[in-house]
């Protein structure tokens, strides 16, 4: 689809895998609370999303991706964010102490506007990031398998899955106590 404005602007929209829908709305903010999306991962609060996710009892990645505890944020970010905050992607959400909390939070600004200022283009992101275990671009390391290691040097980083979705961590930074 291509809207096409009469300033001349094109906006196009393409979803490859079929996911995404289109529609109009009288009221942004009413669509938002019908279909229950939180707060964007940069307006969120740290009591917004300390509410919502001690309320779930499951793991803290699924609950992370669910858009209604905070929206904007997909498989790879929870993961970095995950891992930022050194919390083990399997540790019950309601279990998180607050100083898990307010590093999730923290962590969620952080991952979200390095990925804003480097337009997404992971080759560019920190060293200290986990997204180059993904091997989504050209390794920034002189050692062609040192991505595969923590960025902190600790250990391999584990593939795994976690509510049915690809997950990578560190066995080592990021535990269930």
């Amino acid at each position: 689809i291509v809207f096409v404005f009469r300033s001349g602007f094109n906006l196009g929209f393409i979803c490859p895998r079929k996911f995404e829908r289109i529609g109009l709305v009288s009221s942004v903010e009413d669509y938002l609370k019908r279909k229950k999306i939180a707060p964007d991962g940069l307006e969120i609060t740290l009591e917004q999303l300390t509410e919502t996710i001690q309320k779930r009892k499951s793991p803290i990645k699924p609950v992370l991706l669910d858009q209604s505890t905070v929206a904007g944020i997909g498989n790879w970010i929870v993961d970095e964010v995950l891992f930022q905050a050194k919390v083990h992607p399997e540790r019950l959400a309601n279990e998180l102490t607050p100083s898990e909390l307010e590093r999730v939070h923290s962590a969620i600004g952080f991952v979200l506007r390095t990925a804003i200022e480097h337009e997404a283009n992971y080759g560019l992101f920190p060293r200290s990031f986990l997204i180059h275990a993904r091997e989504w671009d050209a390794s920034p390391f002189e050692h062609p398998d040192q991505h595969k290691r923590c960025p902190e040097g600790h250990a391999d980083i584990v593939q795994t899955r976690v509510g049915g979705r690809a997950t990578y961590f560190c066995p080592v930074c990021q535990v269930i106590p």
